[in-house]
């Protein structure tokens, strides 16, 4: 098992993943987690971009450009919003006060809660999407083999902070 979580026996289930912090029982292969990903500009009326698959959590990063309430929303690693302290929540970024980040793994496309012009057009490119699938067939590149760098994880069962099996 990798980067997949298994039931075991009723009631008992296990995940296994390649990296640091990623353990994650909402998300798997069969129920992957889906993001918006564009740029949101209110007085600009600029509103662009598209839901996609993603391995991380969705994000929202928030800020007064030239006036202009700007939100950018994207796919960040797990590691980026523990970092921020913005795991399912939101925070300010360290040095800049003005500039608000938010973190979520919670839903499909959970980075547009609060945002219903972006949940429109969500609704709207999917609709698009399937009146056009008979005449188009969108190809989706695939990524490269990602390095594989060694992290290190515990196992184990430990109850009250002791081992109950031997740690490794």
């Amino acid at each position: 098992m990798r980067n997949n979580c298994a039931t075991v026996e009723p009631g008992l289930s296990g995940c296994c993943c390649n990296e640091d912090g990623c353990l994650s029982p909402k998300k798997s292969p069969a129920n992957p987690l889906t993001c918006f990903v564009g740029l949101r500009a209110p007085r600009a009326n600029v509103l662009v971009g598209a839901e996609v698959y993603c391995g991380g959590m969705c994000s929202t990063l928030n800020a007064m450009v030239n006036g202009d309430n700007v939100t950018t929303f994207q796919c960040v690693p797990t590691s980026v919003c523990k970092a921020l302290a913005a795991d399912n929540g939101c925070s300010t970024l360290r040095g800049d006060r003005e500039v608000t980040g938010c973190c979520c793994d919670t839903s499909n496309a959970c980075n547009t809660i609060g945002y219903p012009d972006v949940r429109k057009l969500i609704q709207t490119l999917k609709y698009v999407m399937q009146e056009s699938k008979d005449h188009f067939q969108v190809v989706v590149p695939t990524l490269p083999p990602r390095p594989e760098f060694p992290i290190s994880c515990w196992t184990g069962i430990y109850v009250n902070g002791k081992a109950l099996s031997k740690p490794g």
